[in-house]
């Protein structure tokens, strides 16, 4: 009785050990199918040298588009606050040709200003 219990586990082991060793070797081969490992920098030097250059231009960069900004938010402001104005002065129900090339520029001054927001 105590053989075949043997024989068994024995089997059961060389089984288990096989689809182990099975199962290693497939992650063996799909392990280096991973993403590729970055090239290394091509001169640290260079770029050093590069950034600190241009670090100048950046800010003035940064501070004219934050002019540019501002402009067309206040234009925008001022804008929409004379077509509220003025639609409030009106009788209800009447719509102006120029409340209409108002909000055009209300719409035109908008879009600056997203495209400006995006950078």
């Amino acid at each position: 009785m105590r053989k075949p219990r043997r024989e068994f586990l024995w089997t059961g082991a060389a089984c288990c050990g096989s689809l182990w060793s099975v199962f290693a070797a497939a992650q063996a081969r799909h392990k280096g199918t991973g993403m590729p490992s970055p090239p290394p920098p091509a001169e640290a030097s260079q770029t050093a040298a590069q950034s600190g250059a241009s670090n100048p231009t950046r800010s003035s960069a940064t501070a004219q588009h934050e002019r540019e900004f501002r402009t067309t938010l206040a234009q925008l402001s001022e804008h929409v606050t004379q077509l509220k104005a003025d639609v409030d002065q009106t009788q209800p129900g009447l719509f102006a040709v120029r409340y209409y090339k108002e909000a055009g520029e209300i719409e035109r001054l908008a879009k600056q200003l997203k495209s400006l927001a995006k950078g």
